[in-house]
């Protein structure tokens, strides 16, 4: 249970000594700043310029997180050279965020919204914690502004999501449970009150997802006028949703669906979830999203 794993996690958990290397990489797209490590990682050396801007973030947030903590949360894998593992980025931490923030939301529902059904609080705590609901609030905390990442790397509504959960990975590490449902709490704030209004529910990406698909001008912005399959096929722009159960949830209570959304052989979105159909509507909606990015893109 993810709970239960919380408080071991909260347990152990351990503020980071001198000794832990973290990639560094100037702010606004610069070349990068590597320490030069050992076998024995050296003392992380963060400039006092990055240390003012992860001061200014720490305000902004109103978090108690360390320096070498917070730069760990905001460093992208892609500042990290393959071969040198002993620098860390944020993916462990992505994925204890991921957990911490599935956790948070679930108990708020559970506890001030006691008429819920089980269903329904699937719904919503799968609306909340969604990759788009993630990159939302990602923007409103400008956390992107301060990513360590690779020159020429672009961002995108994954990399939002996961710095957003290595963020709050960061918080929990060393604010513990309380800190982190504080800083959940306030931050997503908007997104939650959002989905309980039930707005959501009425939302069909699937259908909207397939009506985009099915515009002649969609076709040409998103193919460059190449029909899938041939112009006459009216199949040729159906999405089809490839559904199977994730290996880490293989002997899980509770299983966890991955989705990804093809149009011929092309995956315009993927989603997650604790049904087929939870995972479906989350792929619909990244794939949609990203759609209509790539239109008003064109159109710009």
């Amino acid at each position: 249970m993810k709970h239960s794993t919380l408080h071991a996690l909260h347990a152990q958990q351990r503020v980071p000594d001198s000794k832990e290397s973290v990639a560094t990489n100037t702010l606004n797209g610069g070349s990068s700043v590597r320490n030069t490590v050992s076998n024995v990682c050296e003392e992380v050396r963060i400039t006092q310029e990055r240390r003012v801007q992860l001061a200014s973030l720490r305000s902004a947030l109103g978090i108690d997180v360390s320096d070498a903590m917070l730069n760990q949360a905001l460093t992208h894998s892609s500042c990290v050279d393959e071969n040198n593992n002993s620098i860390e980025n944020n993916e462990r931490m992505e994925f204890l965020g991921d957990t911490v923030l599935d956790t948070i939301i679930s108990t708020y529902l559970y506890t001030n919204h006691p008429g819920l059904k089980e269903g329904e609080l699937s719904s919503i705590r799968s609306a909340i914690v969604n990759r788009y609901t993630l990159e939302e609030v990602c923007n409103e905390l400008n956390l992107l502004r301060y990513l360590n990442i690779a020159v020429g790397q672009r961002t995108n509504v994954n990399i939002a999501g996961d710095t957003v959960e290595a963020v709050i990975a960061a918080v929990f590490l060393q604010g513990g449970l309380v800190g982190a449902t504080a800083f959940v709490h306030k931050h997503f704030e908007t997104q939650i009150q959002a989905k309980l209004s039930g707005g959501f529910i009425d939302e069909n990406y699937k259908g909207k997802l397939q009506e985009v698909l099915s515009s002649s001008k969609a076709q040409e912005i998103l193919f460059q006028g190449q029909a899938k399959n041939g112009a006459a096929n009216s199949n040729a722009y159906r999405p089809k949703y490839a559904t199977k159960e994730a290996e880490e949830s293989a002997n899980a209570h509770t299983p966890t669906f991955v989705t990804q959304v093809m149009v011929d052989k092309e995956c315009l979105g993927a989603g997650k979830g604790s049904s087929k159909k939870a995972a479906e509507k989350e792929a619909a909606q990244m794939a949609y999203g990203a759609i209509m990015k790539r239109i008003r893109d064109h159109k710009m």
